[in-house]
């Protein structure tokens, strides 16, 4: 069915709402007590016309379905400068880091950080790996390299099933803090290396104190000895 003229459904439920209200749709003057319009059951009558006429203008013109879904708004790329609210706390798995990566942003404004996207990330870099368990489900484990940026497995048990656990220590948050930029827009490699570094990471491997650059030293040396 096509839709209903919105003018003309103003209209008609403009002229309900005075019948409703005892007067004459027309003129909006109170109608005498005597009138039709004055009637209980025309009354109530009216104001179901009125609710049902609301309805179909509410959808749009149209009678029946669902009314059309208001686009969404387009939300802002990932804020960059939210993650300098990021502190370490403790040891986490993957979800957990991410959930607290996206913390301080308003995820009705701002797409938030996709887990999908730092474990692609952490696989591409060949710090993290997927292997089949012995129910052949994919999981992933941390390679030799990942565990020399601070990831490290841990077991647990649920519902009389033991299973395991990658976590990330500080040093490893905080490497993939500092790489999130590059994910998001690109990589940029560490002169004379094979490892990737971020811009603003210490060059000269005598002057690294800070936990982030001590995994990628870490991580440097597996690279040489592999």
């Amino acid at each position: 069915m096509e839709s209903i003229d919105l003018n003309r459904l103003k209209t008609a439920i403009t002229y309900a709402e005075r019948i409703a209200d005892g007067k004459n749709p027309v003129t909006n003057a109170p109608a005498r007590e005597e009138d039709v319009i004055n009637n209980p059951n025309v009354i109530r009558c009216m104001f179901f016309i009125r609710d049902v006429l609301r309805q179909v203008y509410d959808n749009g013109g149209r009678v029946g379905g669902k009314p059309p879904k208001a686009p969404k708004p387009e939300r802002k790329p990932f804020p960059l400068e939210a993650l300098a609210a990021f502190s370490y706390r403790q040891d986490l798995g993957i979800s957990a880091l991410v959930q607290q990566i996206n913390e301080p942003i308003d995820q009705a404004e701002y797409e938030p950080l996709q887990r999908t996207a730092v474990s692609n990330w952490l696989e591409a870099e060949g710090l993290l790996t997927r292997v089949p368990d012995a129910d052949g489900r994919r999981v992933s484990r941390p390679t030799d390299r990942g565990r020399a940026a601070g990831l490290y497995l841990i077991d647990r048990n649920y519902d009389d099933r033991s299973y395991s656990v990658v976590m990330y220590g500080r040093e490893a948050q905080e490497m993939i803090v500092s790489r999130i930029p590059e994910m998001l827009s690109g990589r940029r490699k560490a002169p004379g290396s094979g490892v990737e570094r971020p811009e603003g990471f210490l060059s000269d491997p005598g002057t690294i104190s800070d936990p982030v650059n001590r995994a990628y030293q870490r991580l440097g040396s597996a690279i040489i000895g592999e």
